[in-house]
């Protein structure tokens, strides 16, 4: 599942950008919110194996291989390729390192050479 930056996990800390997000994405979509927040809720306390991945502002620039995930702190930025974000997707299906765990993403992790993981 993916879900924005907006979305707070236990883990993240309240960094400016991201509560200014959050209040942004309150106030012109809280519908939206609201059901992303109730989505959230009943996958976390389901008792599948599950990974909900934050990003926000995808675009499409070129894939770049790099990305960091982790709870969404000050060095969480804001932006990701769509292409890293599925990427990072795909490659935890397999990876598994996020299970029952909901990581932000962004661009500027650790790259990856020539296809490793």
């Amino acid at each position: 599942m993916s879900a924005g930056k907006a979305i707070r996990m236990p883990g993240d800390e309240p960094v400016l950008k991201f509560k200014a997000l959050r209040a942004f994405v309150m106030l012109v979509a809280s519908r939206g919110y609201e059901d992303t927040l109730e989505a959230v809720g009943a996958v976390a306390a389901s008792k599948l194996d599950w990974t909900i991945v934050r990003v926000d502002r995808v675009s499409y620039k070129p894939l770049a291989g790099s990305v960091l995930a982790g709870p969404v702190d000050s060095r969480m930025r804001m932006g990701l390729a769509r292409g890293d974000a599925a990427d990072f997707m795909l490659r935890e299906l397999t990876a598994r390192e996020h299970v029952r765990r909901a990581p932000g993403i962004c661009g500027g992790g650790p790259a990856r050479r020539n296809g490793s993981p």
